[in-house]
């Protein structure tokens, strides 16, 4: 039987991107965006506005299973974002909305998507990469320390617009400790996990190519 290992290998260093730390520039918007927001938000504190409460990477950054886009540039990143409010003091659509309007500049569009705020850089007329921000808030009780998601947009029905609990981190955690201090697997599961996130990609880039029509590789 033929080993096609190679290949696979060869393939899926085609495919894959570099982690998020390793990208300068997206770490670079990323944290031009969350500023802008904290600033624009302590400035409106006496509005009533919500504060700036944390931020972290979820997703393919947060979990290192990226693949290269399949038309040139249009990078994408997730960060969440915490407020520092509660789910029952706002609509989900109007906490959205709000963030977005702290966030908008001359060289970046800023749209409210179904599960987050979307802001994307362009080039050459051309989507070059977004950033995707979804919102979170916590509930007023205080027994409750669930994050919820503000899902939902203007153009959706009414029963669309909801908080949903999530919990993105927690998803972070039990994905990067997959195989971690199981005495069956050599080197604490690294190469387990390994073997994952090759999985991972090549099934992403099995649906984005079943999307656009194309296989990405440069």
């Amino acid at each position: 039987m033929a080993d096609l290992q190679k290949q696979f290998l060869e393939f899926h260093n085609a495919i894959k991107l570099g982690t998020y730390e390793e990208n300068d520039f997206l770490r670079e918007k990323r944290d031009l965006i969350i500023d802008k927001l904290k600033s624009k938000l302590a400035e409106r504190k006496d509005d009533g506005y919500p504060q700036y409460e944390r931020s972290f990477n979820q997703g393919s950054y947060a979990l290192n299973t990226g693949i290269k886009p399949v038309r040139t540039g249009d990078y994408d990143i997730d960060v969440g974002v915490l407020l520092d409010c509660h789910k029952e003091d706002y609509k989900p659509v109007e906490l959205k909305e709000l963030v977005a309007d702290c966030i908008k500049h001359n060289n970046r569009t800023v749209e409210v998507s179904r599960s987050c705020v979307t802001v994307t850089y362009m080039k050459d007329g051309k989507p070059d990469y977004h950033v995707d921000l979804p919102i979170y808030a916590k509930s007023s009780n205080v027994y409750d320390d669930t994050y919820y998601l503000a899902k939902g947009r203007k153009s959706l029905a009414e029963d669309k617009r909801v908080w949903q609990a999530a919990d993105p981190e927690g998803i972070n955690s039990i994905i990067n400790g997959l195989y971690k201090g199981n005495d069956n697997y050599e080197n604490n599961g690294a190469d387990q996990r390994k073997q994952f996130r090759r999985c991972v990609r090549y099934l992403k880039d099995g649906v984005t190519i079943n999307t656009w029509g194309f296989i990405a590789l440069d």
